[in-house]
């Protein structure tokens, strides 16, 4: 079955399925049957647990003028799945090396954010309390949404969506560009 929309003929089962992560992804649900916590901070979510979620770096990155490229993902995201294999396990590697740092955040996650005992907590990170704060503090609603930030917030538009697979290397390079040059124009 088909919908007609402005035009355009949407399967059915896609506008369900669409309609249904949007709902899951408001409500904060999605219970994944094992948490997945990797070298560069992929945090999944866990609404009921205690144990905080660890952020390796994120001061330090600020202090030192790193921008932070953070991917909020959901469990199951096809799209969130390719977009790491195909382009941001290069950069997980080569973080250091690209003068960024990688983390990444479930979308749902509650757990509250953890820094390293006597490391000063980022302005940015001041009032969110977990990865889903931080996400509807920026404003992301959708997941794969790639943002990068500074001290104050924002430093380059955002990646949203998984859509332009044989552009998206060219698109995250040229943001990761941007965001290290406005962080070196800082006062």
């Amino acid at each position: 079955m088909r919908i007609q929309s402005r035009g355009v003929a949407v399967p059915a089962r896609s506008l369900i399925a669409c309609l249904c992560f949007m709902a899951w992804v408001h409500a904060g649900a999605g219970q994944p049957t094992s948490p997945v916590v990797r070298a560069v901070e992929t945090v999944s979510a866990s609404s009921g647990s205690a144990s905080p979620a660890p952020l390796p770096g994120m001061a330090a990155a600020l202090a030192a003028g790193r921008p932070i490229v953070v991917l909020f993902s959901a469990p199951g995201c096809p799209f969130c799945h390719a977009l790491r294999t195909e382009h941001l396990s290069d950069l997980e590697q080569r973080q250091h090396a690209a003068g960024v740092l990688y983390l990444e955040l479930d979308l749902a996650d509650r757990r509250p954010f953890e820094n390293s005992p006597g490391t000063p907590v980022p302005p940015l990170l001041a009032e969110p309390a977990n990865g889903r704060d931080l996400a509807r503090r920026l404003g992301v609603r959708f997941a794969p949404t790639v943002v990068f930030l500074g001290p104050e917030g924002e430093v380059a538009e955002r990646l949203v969506g998984y859509g332009m697979r044989d552009f998206y290397a060219a698109y995250l390079d040229q943001r990761i560009s941007e965001a290290r040059s406005r962080l070196a124009r800082r006062p």
